[in-house]
């Protein structure tokens, strides 16, 4: 007997949308828990885009609002992003990427509006035999007092703990 959320039981639905328009090169994918919007982290612009749903969590309803340009751009610097991830409440977000070896953390100061995100600190990404090399993402525990990156290089999970969450 299956489980419902077993995975075998999946089956391909051909709905898709173009984000080439904003981003060639779109490196990872954040929904809202609610599913009314979705981020897309792009390579080739250094930016996040964010997308409304009209229909929750159907892509093929995705319109265009705002855009944090930039990351590529001091005090962030990152020119090479890889991985996002945005705290529950959609105040916090977070990147890593190949060119600082670092997790960044932006805050939003209307919640999940991503053109109102602010640069807040960056810090090095490290593990036991020094730094921690190419990430490609990031997830938080949902109250936010650790976090994972996971990267090429080092073809591990790194786990790390946060003494104030979200910090």
């Amino acid at each position: 007997k299956k489980k419902k959320n077993d995975i075998s039981t999946w089956h391909l639905n051909i709905d898709k949308f173009y984000v080439g328009g904003q981003d060639s090169a779109p490196e990872a994918v954040f929904f809202k828990p609610d599913g009314t919007k979705m981020y897309i982290l792009g390579r080739s612009g250094d930016d996040i885009d964010e997308y409304a749903l009209s229909k929750a969590w159907d892509v093929t309803t995705a319109t265009f609002t705002d855009q944090l340009s930039g990351l590529n751009d001091s005090p962030s610097s990152e020119s090479d992003p890889h991985g996002m991830f945005i705290s529950p409440n959609g105040l916090e977000l977070y990147i890593v990427g190949h060119s600082r070896d670092q997790v960044i953390q932006w805050t939003v100061s209307t919640a999940w509006d991503i053109s109102t995100a602010t640069y807040t600190r960056e810090e090095n990404l490290t593990d036991s035999g020094g730094t921690y090399t190419n990430p490609h993402g990031i997830h938080f525990k949902p109250d936010g007092t650790l976090f994972w990156v996971f990267g090429s290089s080092e073809d591990t999970n790194q786990e790390y703990n946060l003494s104030t969450a979200w910090d």
